[in-house]
């Protein structure tokens, strides 16, 4: 058996990959909500044109949209948990179980937020049943 090199043709370029996240609020004024719909004018919808508008040429998907500040559950199985702490810690976000410790696959519980609110949710919450193990 014999190993040679072999040229890769460097990719890095062509298919470099943008990463945009943005932190929006808004009033609800003038939108029929935030994700696209039959009826009216959207959020996404007014986003994804304004950033393909910048840059054409690069496809437009959108991943994720959190709708709410803080997530907490008191017992979630491993299969309905996992997508959300995979896409929560890319995003920036904190992701611990009900005491406060590192996710596990199989903790007790998940509370799920921005590094602020999960520290204010915390204090907050110390001594209520839901954190109890």
């Amino acid at each position: 058996m014999a190993i040679r090199p072999v040229e890769v043709e460097d990719v890095t370029q062509k298919y470099l990959v943008k990463r945009i996240a943005l932190s929006i609020q808004y009033k609800g004024t003038d939108f029929c909500g935030w994700q696209r719909q039959k009826v009216g004018k959207s959020v996404q919808e007014t986003l994804e044109k304004t950033i393909f508008s910048l840059e054409p040429f690069y496809p437009i998907k959108l991943i994720a949209a959190g709708r709410t500040d803080l997530y907490f559950h008191y017992q979630l199985q491993p299969r309905d948990q996992i997508a959300g702490i995979l896409l929560i810690d890319e995003a920036g976000g904190i992701v611990s179980d009900r005491s406060g410790n590192k996710i596990e696959l199989f903790s007790k519980g998940i509370v799920a937020a921005n590094k602020q609110i999960h520290t204010e949710f915390m204090a907050m919450s110390k001594g209520l049943d839901f954190r109890k193990t």
